[in-house]
């Protein structure tokens, strides 16, 4: 097994809150098009920026129910995706894994050293790696109830010949290499109304 380590910051003291957590596997969300163009430029700068405001539809902000005119908007992007959308890299998906999220609104963070609700920020990093690294792709979304259940068909690479290099996603500098070479997959073939699995396996020649 390995290990991640939760950093919470507070936006008003400054204060440092740090846990580790053993995991076996570890579940990643498929960034959408404006979160790949700003983890490019925090990383094009050698590091992740601090400001701006918290990730779109997450803590504090406020969402509205869909509108004809928002459907028809999705629709077409949809459509528009099969023949543009070149979809994400697995790197993508770890990246925004761990992104800064601000904790804001109802999800304010608990501050011990100023003794109330403040804002916050929250990182996740692999400070250890298993020999054997399983990484869940978070393709299905409900919202409030099985009726306004998504799934998130974008297009998510990944080296099957190459190598998937962990150590950008480690708190610490490693030693040395800390790269991983795929040797199975399992693939969901449907929609939320049904579907079936499929699995892949490499064989030694």
């Amino acid at each position: 097994q390995g290990h991640i380590v939760s950093t919470v910051r507070c936006l008003e003291c400054q204060r440092v809150s740090r846990t580790k957590e053993p995991f076996q596997d570890v579940s990643v969300q498929i960034p959408n098009p404006n979160e790949l163009v700003a983890n490019a430029a925090v990383s094009s700068q050698g590091g992740r920026s601090l400001e701006g405001a918290g990730p779109s539809g997450g803590a504090g902000s406020t969402t509205k129910g869909p509108t004809f005119a928002g459907m028809l908007g999705g629709m077409a992007g949809k459509v528009k995706s099969l023949f543009h959308d070149k979809g994400v890299e697995v790197t993508d998906c770890l990246r925004k894994f761990c992104a800064p999220e601000y904790l804001v609104g109802k999800d304010k963070y608990d501050c011990e050293h100023c003794k109330r609700k403040t804002d916050g920020e929250r990182r996740f990093a692999f400070k250890d790696v298993p020999e054997v690294l399983c990484i869940h792709i978070k393709r299905f979304r409900y919202d409030s109830s099985w009726f306004n259940a998504t799934k998130n068909s974008r297009v998510v690479s990944f080296p099957v010949t190459g190598t998937l290099d962990m150590s950008p996603f480690l708190e610490d500098p490693p030693t040395g290499p800390v790269e991983y070479h795929l040797i199975g997959l399992i693939q969901h073939i449907g929609s939320m109304g049904g579907g079936h699995y499929i699995s892949y396996c490499r064989h030694k020649r």
